[in-house]
């Protein structure tokens, strides 16, 4: 699954005569209601509670479910029998069950050749969805099968089962990771139960119904009343865990695309089709066109056929996640697959890529093989997020996959670094810990480590670790043990167990010093944060010395202070560099750490061997650098001589990431040191613009392309060029155009400018342009359009304009998914972060309806950006007794105390540079 992580898939088949009827005649049963403290202490001397694992001794071994989903309706309904594995006799049964109605329960067994029912009773053990059946007799060891029948209400908050409606038309759609298919059907739901469902559905006539096998049969159903309905019967799945499951329903247009090609690799054809809803299929052409050659890549990669029967793709119009990977049926928001191949930004062509090939890439990481439990969930989101960008690299090596995704590596070691940072694999305790689980430390830092143990291994034995990892644990559970174990014996005598365990059971960024004599290691912690720093690091150590065209060399660091050996550092090397001095401690910037060098000797890189480095290692320094500024260790003459050299970086990953630290000293240090900062930059940033241009070029970097809007946006809002105010102004307004329902105008500019030309104008025209803005996104229904209106509208920076905008956040006119982008675009800007604070205060009860259940977190995080001291208080305050009931809410609170505090410390280390700055001025 794709977050925004960023971050965070042969029985007998049971009779379904009387599950048709079942469904067509459904008891009415009243929902169940908050557990009992009776009944929660009774789940916990049941199960185990702690861990959110279901008890041992009962096992799943196939299902068949029987659905009937109307999304007119307010509650669907259905049957299940479940085939189960008792170890020992017993009288309980504990499963998977939230917010569903339960009745019809009995358990069959075989008694001389025929079925001999018990009748059971339900309990609901408590609100994250245990649930048990009680029977007055003990069940004997040995199979059989439990029966039930069950009804819920459609889920808010944009997982379980729920709807969405565009236009005139409902939908129903599913989001069931990580434990959330409890809310659509009784279940055993952990990742460790994979069996095969038998699935069928009855819908209106005029529904389409997607799930994750091809359709075999679909049938009229009439009803005494005179209406009728179709049953839609599915192959039997292979052995999957219930999270990969799905189900879309709705009067989709569905286009047929040519059947993904045979290969050297796979015998057969794959059917491919897009799914999209009513009047929207025509957008999906650009996706259709531009998937096969990454199946095919992932094939090469693993030299394993691309798993599953079919493959279809799916644009949700309001969806939690950025995709979700469902076996043959992957859900998107619908702004990854509806691109105008003329006129979509290039962000949104990368990002489509991107995520296809992680969502792709986990048919294999995840699908075909799967962890047993969340602890190990990094081996299907670290994975995925590695693999995406080789594969992108592989197929379109025109958008620097792998760069970009250094990037993120940076990102993820700003995360990595608060006290409460958390482990790769982190230990599964709570339902909590599995909603924190999917971070950037899962995707991103995940992936990091990867790319540094295959850059240690060697790519080939890499791949040969993976291949064989796969065809082991085809279509079962495998943990790391199990990963290790095939990557080490793939590189002998390369220590990959002490490698890879090094960094999946410690928190936190390795930070090296490092000289011509010794290399010392502890972990890197920025000011404002207070932990130890004596944690250390197997890692492999990839440096340079001297003249970077050098060959470098390697070793395997592990203990606080390591003396330069010839493993590291050749004497020839030496001697070719006297006198001697240190280039650049990471080498292609492979490991996951950051660097410093003494004084004398990182100034002579940036004097000397800037221009040398390749891109990726000049992306390493930088993030080193502005590291060791936040922890209070820079020469503030050195950060003031290099911030220009950065700005005027070849490379858009340089300088593109560089205004990021501008627009915080720019808009933190003090009104009296703005234009101190502005003159530092302005003239190098107006020299970078007029080499790109304004308009796109035959040729150019797609890079370039996607940066430049910063670039712009940087130029106008940040360093105050006000001819280029006044020209985007008016482009914005054109861009706009006069009418109240119509289409933004690509032809004024690059759609890829456009929300640059509305905030522009917006700043220019204020409450009159804001007006235009609201009504259009009103009736605007382009994902495109949407994001840059949406974006256009939470940038004011006017306390009195922006209270008029705060409204639309429970308004129709923003869907769920889309609340707290709005929200958090306000929170990062200074003049205007509490009134998102103090609309969310106002009305939290109205926002806990309607934002997505694993995005309710990040409303504890709306005041990081204060950097006031006191806001920890209210924060603390306000979510006191809330906590327990936001997922994954407590480990949050503890980031964004932290996080303020941290802001509080570098906005005081900002003032001191901000004064030499304007001292060295004047």
């Amino acid at each position: 699954m794709i977050n925004q992580g960023l971050s965070r898939f042969a029985i007998a088949l049971i009779p379904t005569l009387t599950l048709i009827s079942c469904v067509g005649t459904s008891k009415q049963s009243v929902l169940p209601q908050s557990p009992t403290t009776e009944s929660v202490a009774h789940d916990e001397t049941k199960s185990q509670h702690n861990s959110g694992k279901l008890p041992q001794g009962v096992s799943p071994i196939a299902q068949k479910i029987a659905l009937h989903i109307d999304p007119t309706l307010e509650s669907f309904s259905g049957t299940t029998t479940i085939k189960l594995q008792l170890n020992q006799a017993t009288q309980e049964i504990v499963f998977h069950s939230a917010e569903l109605a339960i009745s019809d329960i009995s358990y069959v067994t075989q008694k001389n050749g025929q079925d001999y029912v018990r009748s059971g009773s339900f309990e609901q053990l408590n609100k994250e969805g245990r649930a048990s059946v009680r029977f007055e007799e003990s069940l004997p060891s040995g199979e059989g099968e439990l029966r039930l029948r069950f009804k819920g209400n459609y889920t808010p908050g944009l997982h379980g089962l729920y709807k969405v409606k565009v236009d005139d038309e409902s939908y129903a759609f599913t989001q069931f990771e990580a434990i959330s298919a409890r809310r659509a059907f009784p279940c055993f739901d952990e990742p460790r139960f994979k069996i095969s469902y038998t699935i069928e559905v009855i819908t209106r006539q005029q529904d389409h119904i997607i799930t994750t096998t091809p359709e075999v049969k679909s049938e009229e159903i009439k009803y005494d009343d005179g209406t009728s309905k179709m049953r839609h019967q599915f192959k039997t799945t292979k052995a999957l865990p219930t999270y990969l499951l799905s189900f879309s329903v709705g009067p989709f247009d569905i286009v047929d695309a040519p059947a993904l090609p045979k290969t050297s690799i796979r015998n057969v054809e794959v059917p491919f089709r897009g799914v999209a809803v009513k009047g929207k299929g025509q957008e999906l052409k650009y996706a259709l066109q531009n998937t096969s050659e990454l199946v095919e890549s992932l094939e090469n990669y693993f030299n394993y056929p691309f798993p599953f029967e079919k493959l279809d793709i799916i644009a949700v119009p309001d969806f939690r996640a950025g995709a979700m990977e469902n076996v043959g049926a992957i859900t998107f928001r619908d702004y990854f697959l509806f691109i105008d191949e003329n006129t979509a930004p290039m962000a949104q062509k990368t990002r489509f890529v991107n995520i296809m090939a992680h969502e792709l890439a986990h048919m294999w990481f995840g699908n075909l093989v799967t962890m047993p439990w969340w602890d190990d969930i990094w081996l299907n989101e670290a994975f995925a997020t590695w693999m995406a960008a080789k594969v992108v690299e592989d197929t379109h090596p025109e958008f620097e996959a792998q760069a970009r995704q250094l990037s993120y590596t940076h990102w993820a070691m700003d995360q990595d670094s608060f006290a409460s940072s958390r482990q790769i694999r982190e230990p599964i305790e709570s339902d909590h810990d599995i909603y924190n689980a999917f971070d950037g430390i899962t995707y991103s830092k995940g992936a990091s480590v990867l790319s540094m143990v295959e850059s240690w291994m060697g790519q080939d034995d890499f791949r040969k670790g993976m291949r064989e990892y796969m065809r082991t644990h085809a279509y079962q559970n495998a943990d790391y043990k199990d990963l290790i174990q095939s990557l080490d014996a793939a590189s002998p005598n390369k220590s990959i167990p002490k490698l890879f365990e090094s960094f999946l059971f410690q928190p936190g960024v390795p930070h090296l010093h490092v000289n011509a004599n010794e290399i010392t290691q502890r972990r890197y912690r920025a000011k404002g944060s207070t932990y130890e720093t004596s944690s250390k690091w197997t890692l492999p150590l990839c440096a340079s010395i001297g003249k970077l065209s050098l060959a470098h060399r390697c070793a395997l660091i592990s203990e606080p202070k390591h003396k330069s050996d010839e493993r590291f550092v050749s004497a020839e090397a030496v001697a070719a560099s006297m006198p001697t001095s240190w280039g650049h401690p990471n080498t292609n910037a492979s490991g996951y750490y950051r660097w410093s060098l003494n004084i004398n000797d990182l100034s002579n890189l940036i004097e000397n061997h800037y221009s040398t480095m390749n891109v990726r290692e000049r992306m390493s320094f930088r993030d080193s650098l502005f590291a060791l500024f936040r922890q209070g260790d820079l020469n503030e003459i050195l950060m003031i001589r290099t911030l220009p050299l950065l700005m005027n970086d070849p490379h858009p990953l340089v300088w593109s990431s560089t205004l990021n630290f501008m627009h915080q000293a720019i808009h933190r240090s003090g009104p009296q040191f703005k234009h101190a900062w502005i003159d530092l930059g302005k003239t190098v940033l107006w020299e970078k613009l007029d080499a790109i241009g304004l308009q796109a070029k035959r040729g150019e970097s797609a890079l370039i392309t996607e940066s430049r809007p910063k670039l712009v946006s940087s130029l106008i809002f940040d360093f105050e060029h006000e001819e280029l105010l006044e020209n985007f102004s008016k482009l914005g307004v054109e861009y706009l155009g006069p009418s109240k329902i119509g289409k933004l105008n690509p032809k004024v500019l690059a759609s890829d400018l456009g929300q640059v030309a509305l905030q522009a104008a917006l700043q220019v025209r204020g409450k009159s342009f804001a007006t235009q803005l609201r009504t259009r996104l009103s009736n605007e229904s382009d994902p495109v359009a949407r994001r840059q209106l949406i974006g256009a509208l939470s940038s004011i920076d006017d306390p009195n304009l922006q209270k008029n905008q705060l409204p639309l956040i429970l308004s129709d006119d923003l869907r769920d998914n889309e609340i707290t982008t709005f929200l958090f675009n306000i929170a990062r800007r200074k003049k205007v972060h509490n009134l998102a604070w103090d609309f969310v205060v106002k009305n939290i009860d109205k926002m806990t309806a309607r934002v997505p259940a694993r995005r309710q977190s990040s409303l504890i995080h709306l005041l990081d950006y204060s950097g006031d001291l006191k806001s920890k208080e209210l924060i603390r305050e306000f979510f006191r007794t809330r906590i327990e009931n936001i997922d994954g809410g407590p480990r949050q609170l503890e980031l964004a105390l932290e996080a303020i505090d941290r802001r509080s410390a570098q906005d005081d280390l900002l003032l001191e540079l901000a004064q030499t700055i304007l001292d060295a001025s004047t």
